[in-house]
């Protein structure tokens, strides 16, 4: 044996120095970064409703995995659901995240890094102290899906103490735990609960509550943010530090945490007179990296394609963090009042509500580069509505397209009711990336479409337009009195690229088909929003501000739409 392990050796050393081998050090494993979030989306044992604990953990997870986190578990689901926020799953799914790994290797051990983050209610009650069973001591428990009311009912619910103490605790790891729960108040109008308790945690892990003892814990009274108060001071902390581009260590995000919830932008989210102060209780926790300052986005305009059903993949554009002005300014309106008016302000102006759409703000999101094609609507639904096709129903318009390929022109003809089984049909697919695709809110489309060059100008390009930029009604333009094409008909998508480049390499966001967008178009109707003009469109239909609306089940030879994919 002496004799195969020297020839062994000597083999080694015919490629390898032999300094190296003796001297060699073991390559250092890189801290591993999990995470478990768990929002029920609902309670089903008498616990009133939470707005948006679901979109706490939705969020969360999106920062998380943006930030290089190696494995995210989210649990919103009821019992039936895929992912179940049930008091048995969040047990199991914990420890399978820590210490049962299909790859032992990658088990949470010394150095490597496990965030919880819960969000909902919670409860506080006297159970027997382990260490002398004829006293008792207070222990606060989170509450599950399924959890229930009632000291009988304890073992429906999740022990904090065990997560710690029976779960993280042996693996040795840096646990940190995030608690926006509530504790005896279930009436989401008094507020999340009572938060805030004594404890004495020892060892490599830490827990940040929502709240002090005494206070309540809200949700966001502003509808725009549907997230917890302290969860969105979390995910502000989160977002500002990767869109600069810096590290953020567990420290930071407490301190700077804790001096948001104290800011008077906050604070204007919780009923007047009331305090929301979070507190934090910690062992020995080392500086912990939660994200690099590698840890940024894509640069804007960066491509990347996405598949969308087996052999079929989706391009889309990455737009930018940024904040802008919505809608149409005075200069504007005035603009098509005193040109196409005669100087009397038209009505619709005011009825479409363009003139008042505030300022929106985005951390970044990825939108499709085209209008979704009849090609590849086709590859997931198995057949194509549109009227501009060789299978279209009416003759007029098959005419159009005669001895064209249409497989990269816009489907049409499809609802925004067809659009949501579309996109179902795409989330469902097995190999698709982590992420939502969905149609774009238009507050995001309209950020996208003026591609950082705000709303002093009509379009992205300038203040013109007669069919040459953008496909669209050319013999009625915009800004100038000199025709341009009219093609009475859809274009292949992106065939106006070089003619108008956008600064996100976004095509056609001007003209070629309307574009369905995910909102309502008022809290009054259930009709939804469409942007951007189409192929039969005048051209100050086109423009970036402009908006119309359907009926959901509407299918016109005009309409079609454009994904966005959500990392949340």
């Amino acid at each position: 044996m002496r004799v195969l392990a020297t020839v062994a050796l000597l083999c080694i050393a015919a490629a390898v120095p032999m300094a190296d081998i003796l001297f060699a050090q073991p390559v250092a494993r890189k801290p591993r970064k999990v995470a478990l979030l768990v929002g029920p989306k609902e309670y089903l044992h008498g616990f009133d409703p939470l707005r948006y604990c679901h979109k706490d953990v939705t969020a969360l997870a999106a920062e998380l995995r943006a930030a290089g986190f190696d494995e995210v578990v989210v649990l919103t689901d009821g019992p039936e659901g895929e992912n179940p926020a049930t008091g048995a799953n969040v047990v199991t799914r914990l420890e399978k995240l820590v210490a049962k790994q299909p790859t032992p290797s990658n088990n949470v051990r010394r150095g490597d890094v496990v965030l919880v983050a819960l969000s909902g209610h919670g409860l506080e009650y006297d159970v027997p102290d382990p260490a002398d069973p004829k006293k008792t001591r207070r222990e606060a428990f989170f509450v599950p899906a399924d959890g229930k009311k009632g000291k009988a009912n304890i073992g429906t619910l999740v022990s904090l103490s065990h997560l710690v103490d029976d779960i993280l605790g042996p693996c040795g790891g840096r646990n940190l735990l995030l608690v926006d729960a509530c504790r005896e108040i279930y009436d989401p109008n008094k507020g999340k609960g009572v938060g805030g308790q004594s404890v004495s945690l020892t060892g490599q892990t830490a827990m940040l509550f929502s709240c002090s003892s005494g206070e309540q814990s809200w949700e966001s009274s502003d509808a725009k943010i549907q997230h917890g108060v302290f969860t969105h001071a979390v995910l502000s902390v989160m977002r500002e530090t990767r869109d600069r581009g810096e590290e953020l260590y567990w420290s930071d995000l407490v301190s700077q945490t804790e001096k948001r919830m104290r800011s008077g932008t906050v604070r204007g989210l919780i009923p007047e007179g009331k305090t929301q102060t979070p507190v934090l209780a910690a062992g020995q926790v080392p500086a912990t990296e939660l994200f690099s300052a590698q840890a940024q986005g894509p640069k804007g305009g960066e491509e990347r394609d996405f598949e969308i059903t087996k052999g079929v993949k989706m391009r889309f554009c990455w737009v930018p963090a940024g904040k802008a002005q919505l809608g149409s300014p005075k200069a504007e309106q005035d603009f098509i009042t005193r040109t196409e008016y005669e100087g009397k302000r038209p009505t619709w102006l005011d009825d479409e509500n363009e003139t008042a759409r505030g300022e929106f703000t985005t951390r970044g999101f990825w939108l499709g580069k085209y209008e979704v094609m009849q090609g590849e609507w086709t590859a997931v639904m198995g057949s194509n509505p549109s009227a501009f096709a060789a299978t279209g129903s009416d003759e007029a318009y098959r005419n159009r397209v005669k001895g064209l390929d249409t497989t990269r022109f816009p489907v049409e003809r499809v609802s925004w009711d067809d659009c949501q089984v579309f996109l179902k049909k795409v989330d469902e697919f097995p190999g698709r990336q982590r992420g939502r695709f969905v149609l774009p809110h238009e507050d995001e489309w309209e950020y996208a479409c003026r591609g950082g060059k705000g709303n002093g100008r009509a379009f992205y390009w300038g203040d013109t337009l007669n069919g040459t930029e953008a496909n669209c009604a050319g013999n009625y333009p915009y800004g100038g009195v000199v025709k341009g094409p009219n093609l009475e008909r859809t274009a292949e998508v992106g065939s106006y690229e070089t003619k108008s480049p956008h600064p996100w390499g976004l095509c056609d966001m001007a003209g070629n088909g309307y574009e369905w967008c995910e909102n309502k178009y008022s809290q009054s109707s259930d009709r939804r929003v469409l942007r951007g003009g189409s192929w039969g469109s005048g051209a100050r239909f086109c423009r970036a501000a402009s908006r119309d609306n359907l009926t959901p089940d509407s299918r016109r030879s005009y309409v079609g739409f454009r994904v966005c994919f959500r990392l949340d």
